[in-house]
C-alpha cells in the first residue's frame, strides 16, 4: 500500500501532498486538492473555470521510500470519477532529469474503478509521482477525481 489517505487530519495530508497548478505549488490549504478524512480519501477538483493547463495532486516522496521495489511493475489508484470525461486524465512520474505524463482512461462518470501507469522506469528511479487533469478551457474537466487507495503491482489490477 503506497497511501490508503488514513491521515489524523488535513495538516498531516498535506505533509504528504501537494496541489499544483501549471508546475506551480499552490499554498495549503488548497481548495482544489482536499483530504475526505470522513472517507478516507483525496479529493482532487479541477479548477473552474478551466486554468488552460495542469491541475495535478503532487507526491513528493520516492517510491522506494514508499515501500516499493524494483519487482513492481504498475503503479494503481482506486478512484471514483466524479468529472464529466473519462479522458484528460494522466499519472505523472517523474525522475532525476525527467518526467512524463501518462493519459490513462477514467472509469465511467459516477462509477469507480482502478486506473494505473506501468512503471516504465525502475521503481528506484521514480523521485515522485502525481495524477491529474489536461484542463484546458476547450475540453474543459468539470467536476472532481475521488483517491480511494494508491497501490504498487504486479499485475494489472481488476
Amino acid at each position: 500500500m503506497i497511501d490508503d489517505f488514513l491521515y489524523a487530519d488535513e495538516a498531516a495530508f498535506e505533509l504528504n501532498w501537494t496541489s499544483r497548478t501549471n508546475a506551480s505549488n499552490l499554498a495549503d490549504p488548497s481548495p482544489r486538492l482536499q483530504l475526505d478524512d470522513v472517507n478516507d480519501t483525496m479529493v482532487l477538483t479541477a479548477a473552474d473555470p478551466a486554468n488552460g493547463g495542469w491541475d495535478l495532486a503532487r507526491r513528493y516522496s520516492t517510491l522506494t521510500a514508499l515501500g516499493v521495489t524494483n519487482g513492481y511493475k504498475y503503479l494503481a489508484m482506486y478512484v471514483t470519477n466524479n468529472t464529466n470525461r473519462t479522458d484528460k486524465t494522466a499519472i505523472w512520474l517523474y525522475w532525476s532529469g525527467g518526467q512524463f505524463g501518462y493519459y490513462i482512461t477514467l472509469p465511467a462518470i459516477g462509477t469507480s474503478g482502478w486506473i494505473y501507469v506501468a512503471l516504465t522506469y525502475q521503481a528506484s528511479l521514480i523521485t515522485d509521482f502525481a495524477v491529474g487533469f489536461d484542463n484546458f478551457a476547450a475540453n474543459a474537466v468539470v467536476g472532481s477525481l475521488v483517491v480511494h487507495k494508491i497501490v504498487a503491482t504486479q499485475t494489472i489490477p481488476a
